[in-house]
């Protein structure tokens, strides 16, 4: 009875034995494998970068051409009439009469284009609109230019009555609702006929007219300043 017991023992033993080292055999076959797939897809990659170097070619850098010395002008107001120390003269350099007969324009295109489409859906009755001016275009550009100075949280604040928030120069200079209504319906192009494939479509009318008018009012010197004092770029190296 115990021979039989032994025997089925070590019979059980041997079978385990067995089956350990077929788990081995497969392991290490699927192990190599893996190894060899891998050393496949790095002698692929190395020899496809040995290709890349072959087709490279080094080539000698060229010296600067007599076009790309260094640029040593010195800046230039090509107006000569105008008073530097003025700075309405200055804006004027760049929104010129043309420029803000535009800007009134598509201003008063688009309202009225808003406010037709208002009258014909379902929402609300919206406030009539006074045509915008070349004049109040000018005042609307200040007081930008303003709010662009003395910063407080709302728009609706330069109006306040608490003298923390109220601007006076502001606030005399127009109304509130004007403003917001001129700021609602601000327009450079008509959009029935901007072309769209244009990032800038909306502006380039605009763009194009005030980059014009600059290179006709100033010649870049060799140092341009980019920022005032609080500009994290104070000035640029200009070569061309």
């Amino acid at each position: 009875m115990d021979m039989e017991f032994s025997d089925s023992s070590d019979e059980s033993v041997s079978g385990i034995m067995r089956k350990r080292r077929r788990n081995r055999i497969l392991s290490s076959s699927s192990s190599d494998t893996a190894t060899d797939r891998n050393t496949t897809e790095e002698e692929v990659w190395e020899s496809d970068v040995e290709e890349q170097d072959d087709d490279a070619e080094w080539r000698k850098i060229a010296e600067k051409s007599a076009s790309e010395e260094e640029y040593s002008e010195e800046e230039e107001l090509l107006i000569k009439e105008t008073d530097c120390d003025d700075p309405v003269a200055l804006y004027k350099l760049f929104f010129t009469d043309e420029i803000l007969e535009i800007i009134v324009e598509e201003t008063n295109r688009y309202a009225v284009q808003c406010i037709v489409n208002a009258a014909y859906g379902s929402r609300q009755h919206q406030q009539a609109w006074n045509p915008v001016t070349k004049s109040e275009l000018n005042i609307f550009f200040g007081i930008l230019l303003i709010m662009g100075v003395v910063q407080v949280p709302e728009i609706r604040l330069y109006w306040s009555k608490k003298a923390m928030y109220a601007n006076a120069r502001i606030k005399k200079a127009m109304k509130r609702d004007r403003f917001l209504a001129i700021w609602k319906y601000l327009h450079f192009s008509d959009n029935a006929t901007a072309r769209t494939e244009d990032r800038l479509h909306k502006l380039r009318n605009v763009v194009d007219k005030i980059i014009r008018t600059l290179k006709g009012a100033v010649k870049p010197g060799k140092n341009i300043v980019l920022g005032g004092p609080e500009s994290n770029v104070v000035s640029a190296h200009a070569d061309v």
